[in-house]
């Protein structure tokens, strides 16, 4: 049980919390020293954390076969005042899913993959900044055999879609949903489960390559490179998706690559080591920018060579 300040009707970080609870055997809970003000209460119920917890200090119980029950979840806006709310009820509800299946495209003329398909998970990266617990991180969201999968449960909010175990040498090309994009920007749940989402994926994703630069004494062996999308404020705007942000060690000779980059436009700039900050920082990419280049990157292998810049912060 959390009370929250409420920023834009989403938590954005535990600092924002005000008060914390656990709910006893028979789902009393209670907060103390709350000051009056306008809260969001957030009550999150996720027995199969629980199980996998129990899993981990009893490794010699077999596992349970049958499926984890769903993540249940409410949230009620609260008013406090100068007195204590009591008899206060809270209905948990269950968790929204997203379910779909997968899809291959070669350019190669390759096959599609006959097995492995239950290799690859999906799960979901909050956009708005909120923490993901260590547990769900480890919990394996696997797809079954005819491509087709669910994630696991989820509270309302927007998130980025993450897809692991992919075989090689396929990778993920897009994510679609009713005709829309949900790759590079945040797919929203609302109040009802998601489905029909179709991951695409392809044999053949272009790498960039090139050679670093030295400018004013400058060393190419220490500099790093990084690429973010060219209309880098709109990419900021929707959450910063981790995934069009690629980064890269330049060699001893001073040479890069960064393989299997989406198609699009970019701007990638090359710096020392030294300069390196948080690129989850609005502030730093726009610094980042105004020493870029712009670089297209399309299906075909992309050569740029680029110049080391500095980054005065």
């Amino acid at each position: 049980m959390r009370l929250v300040v409420p920023g834009d009707g989403v938590v954005s970080d535990t600092d924002f919390d005000v008060a914390t609870s656990v709910t006893s055997a028979d789902g009393s809970f209670s907060f103390f020293g709350v000051p009056p003000g306008q809260f969001m209460l957030r009550a999150q119920r996720d027995t199969s954390l629980a199980a996998m917890a129990a899993g981990a200090m009893n490794p010699q119980q077999p596992p349970s076969t049958s499926p984890p029950p769903k993540m249940q979840f409410a949230m009620a806006s609260l008013t406090v005042g100068n007195t204590d709310i009591d008899n206060l009820t809270v209905t948990l509800v269950d968790g929204f899913t997203v379910s779909g299946r997968v899809e291959f495209e070669s350019q190669t003329g390759r096959a599609p993959p006959q097995q492995g398909l239950q290799t690859i998970s999906t799960m979901l990266m909050p956009a708005d900044g909120r923490s993901v617990s260590i547990l769900s991180l480890a919990r394996p969201n696997r797809g079954n055999e005819d491509g087709t999968f669910q994630t696991l449960a989820y509270v309302p909010g927007r998130y980025f879609l993450n897809a692991q175990g992919i075989p090689p040498p396929w990778q993920l090309k897009s994510a679609t949903v009713g005709g829309r994009d949900v790759l590079d920007t945040p797919l929203e749940i609302r109040n009802s489960d998601i489905s029909g989402l179709v991951l695409t994926m392809t044999d053949r994703l272009s790498q960039l390559t090139g050679t670093i630069k030295a400018t004013g004494g400058q060393k190419p062996a220490e500099a790093v490179v990084v690429v973010f999308p060219a209309e880098y404020r709109a990419w900021i705007d929707s959450g910063m998706n981790p995934r069009r942000l690629r980064t890269a060690r330049a060699t001893a000779a001073g040479a890069y690559t960064i393989p299997n980059v989406a198609p699009g436009e970019y701007l990638a700039v090359a710096f020392d080591r030294s300069d390196e900050g948080d690129l989850q920082d609005p502030t730093y990419i726009d610094l980042l920018a105004k020493a870029a280049t712009r670089v297209t990157v399309a299906i075909e292998p992309r050569t740029q060579d680029l110049s080391m810049a500095r980054v005065r912060r």
